[in-house]
């Protein structure tokens, strides 16, 4: 400590200070507790006082040890003299010395030595047994500046006590106890002055060992505060527990482990291990084996251990006990994806959704609910709560609250809580690309399904009649009527030379014979020519109503291959549409020959009206000649059987066109074979046209499922 300055602590809160020496034996409140305190006197320069080489003592009694590991300065009390701490950087236990017991109190003599203003009186203690260190009788040695001595008993009053300081020599300052509550009292500036001087005896000379302990009363006006009477002050008594102590630590090795019969967790410890401990809970006895690898050491307060008998520990709960496994519940439902039209996205719907409004989650375009053509298999869904989540949040935010009346949010979301699905999974794909590039898809899609909506809108929004508009719209066009025309007078001119050829007789000659079979050749070559033409122009007309091009505005180039494979289309159509209808004409005419000879003709035509449409879209929804039956048009007919209703309806007339045809075939004049083969060409035209019209509504039904 510098000569011109003090430092001390404060007996109340034991924070520093450093105050200049002018200030010494004042009375000042303590800046940081704000309790009064009494300055210490100044002290002068003292030599070393002998320390035990066992244990280093500090300012506050305590022993300071070094430990032997990390080298970390350590300070101990003085009840731990004689046992082991623990470091607190490495974790080492240090052994603290024993401190050697404190001599018998003694008497000692004082002299005392009055002088005049301005002198010093010397006042030694005896020696005590020489070979022992050096102790004062009492630990502490009470001085009170200003303040005569006891003619009685010949000690100075008790304001301050010097605390037994082996290595620092500060001054401490303790609250003043067993004093009359403050007074106002006059100031006594011509009180002389009191020096006293107290030199241990030890095995050192005198010289070296005597220190000089002077206080001093502040007389007169302080160059920075005023000067206060020294009057008595009833100090604030601090309450100390002297059988409370600093907690104990441990380095030990611990885990916790189950009960086998209560399921709790229980703590083991590493010296447990092949031994039986008591469960804490169930009072079971539990068997400890080894854990590999075993945790890593921890540093924990040492608590005491109760055991069952002299060996059975009882194994105390663990903090982190297991939580009870929640009941799951589950219920079966219906759902199925509905897939956005815009971004691609799925989203799920249930038969309770059907007629409602769902909005995409990514596009947030706006879909209503359909139900499918067939319902999907039921499947199992856990049940949840709808709050369950929020609950828990709720809760964990209450538990760390401060406000220990605080009630938990689940008591009151409790009541508003009803159990949902989770969501499905796997239902909503997930779009892998940046938010710019998702953003122009979705902006490209609902253009050009804007632009699709505004060509087919007049074709998708049919009134009554509108398939009847349709049919007689296409009697309009000049395209069509031009081809069907053309078409038609190829027709009629195949028939007329069949029907020469079979009906001319030939008289029995050769050349009439040869002559008719000339016919037939070149009317069988034609009608392979015409229906090539007329095939393709037939499949043609069911494309383009099929794809909202009512006014039949385009027709494929002139390609000889694309007509023979149109053309190879429509005739396996033909032929399969045949087949059921021949084996039902030729039962039909075995049973019923010579009684009603037309009945035949009107059963095969009416079955092979009614399988040509059906064939010609199963071949073009599957793609392949050889499959003519479709499941998924099947299954879209049987959902929307308003529309097959509707095709029958506005089919009959066609249907009957051609019956009137086939009938007329039979006749043997020659004008009414050529309007028979124009009507029955008519017909499959009308039916074309009806097939197209089916078709738009079936696609219509595929965007709705």
């Amino acid at each position: 400590m510098p000569d011109n300055t003090l430092d001390f602590q404060c007996p109340h809160c034991n924070a520093p200070h450093r105050l200049p020496v002018q200030f010494s034996g004042n009375r000042q409140p303590c800046s940081e507790c704000g309790k009064p305190m009494r300055l210490p006197s100044f002290v002068a320069s003292q030599a070393p006082a002998p320390i035990s080489s066992a244990a280093n003592q500090t300012h506050a009694g305590a022993i300071m040890v070094e430990c032997p590991l990390c080298n970390n300065t350590l300070y101990a009390s003085r009840d731990k003299a004689g046992k082991e701490i623990l470091c607190e950087t490495c974790l080492e236990s240090v052994a603290v010395p024993a401190i050697p017991d404190a001599p018998s109190k003694s008497s000692q003599t004082t002299t005392k030595a009055t002088t005049k203003p301005g002198t010093v009186a010397n006042r030694t203690s005896q020696p005590e047994t020489a070979g022992k260190e050096f102790e004062l009788s009492d630990p502490t040695l009470t001085l009170r500046p200003n303040q005569p001595e006891n003619p009685d008993t010949g000690q100075p009053g008790k304001t301050a006590r010097y605390a037994d300081q082996s290595q620092s020599g500060e001054l401490t300052i303790e609250p003043l106890k067993d004093l009359a509550p403050p007074t106002p009292a006059p100031a006594a500036p011509s009180m002389p002055t009191e020096a006293r001087q107290t030199s241990p005896v030890g095995n050192q000379p005198s010289e070296e060992s005597e220190e000089e302990i002077v206080e001093l009363e502040a007389i007169g006006d302080a160059p920075s505060i005023p000067v206060q009477p020294l009057t008595p002050i009833q100090a604030i008594p601090v309450v100390t527990d002297p059988t409370s102590t600093a907690p104990e630590y441990e380095l030990v090795i611990r885990w916790d482990t189950p009960c086998s019969v209560c399921q709790a967790h229980v703590v083991v410890y590493q010296q447990d291990i092949g031994q039986t401990v008591q469960c804490g809970k169930c009072s079971q006895p539990i068997t400890v084996t080894a854990r590999q690898p075993l945790p890593l050491p921890e540093r924990v307060i040492k608590q005491p251990h109760r055991f069952a008998g002299e060996q059975t520990r009882i194994a105390q709960l663990s903090e982190r006990q297991p939580q009870p496994k929640k009941e799951v519940l589950y219920r079966t439902v219906i759902e199925w994806q509905v897939l956005c039209e815009v971004c691609g996205t799925g989203i799920s719907a249930t038969p309770e959704d059907v007629g409602q409004e769902k909005i995409c989650p990514d596009c947030f375009k706006v879909h209503t609910i359909k139900a499918p053509a067939q319902m999907p298999e039921p499947v199992k869904r856990v049940v949840r709560d709808e709050l369950e989540d929020l609950n828990q949040s709720s809760a964990s935010r209450g538990s760390e609250s401060t406000n220990g009346n605080s009630v938990p949010p689940t008591a009151t979301a409790a009541g508003s809580t009803r159990q949902v699905l989770k969501d499905i999974p796997d239902m909503r794909e997930k779009i892998q690309r940046d938010e710019h590039a998702a953003s122009r898809q979705i902006l490209e899609r609902a253009q050009q399904e804007q632009a699709n909506k505004e060509e087919i809108e007049p074709t998708l929004q049919f009134e009554e009649g509108s398939w009847l508009k349709a049919v007689a719209q296409l009697m309009t066009l000049p395209t069509v009527l031009s081809r069907v025309a053309i078409l038609g007078s190829g027709y009629a001119l195949i028939a007329a030379l069949g029907h020469s050829a079979t009906h001319t007789p030939s008289g029995g000659s050769i050349i009439g014979t040869m002559g008719s079979l000339a016919l037939l050749v070149v009317s069988a070559v034609m009608f392979l020519g015409v229906s090539a033409f007329a095939f393709s122009t037939l499949l043609n007309i069911v494309r383009q109503t099929a794809m909202g091009d009512l006014e039949v505005r385009e027709w494929p180039a002139f390609d000889l291959w694309s007509w023979l494979s149109d053309a190879a289309i429509v005739f396996v159509v033909v032929t399969y549409a045949s087949v059921p209808a021949g084996i039902c004409f030729w039962i039909t005419d075995f049973f019923l020959s010579g009684l009603l000879g037309i009945l035949p003709v009107i059963l095969c035509t009416v079955i092979m009206a009614t399988l040509f449409p059906f064939f010609l879209l199963g071949i073009m929804d599957t793609g392949s000649l050889w499959q003519p039956f479709s499941a998924d048009l099947n299954k879209r007919l049987k959902h929307r059987s308003d529309l097959l209703v509707k095709f029958v309806l506005i089919g009959i007339p066609a249907v009957f066109l051609c019956i009137v045809g086939a009938v007329m075939l039979l006749n043997q004049s020659k004008i009414a074979v050529i309007f028979a083969a124009i009507m029955i060409w008519l017909s499959l035209v009308v039916l074309c046209r009806i097939v197209g019209m089916l078709a738009i509504s079936m696609a219509e039904t595929d965007t709705e499922i």
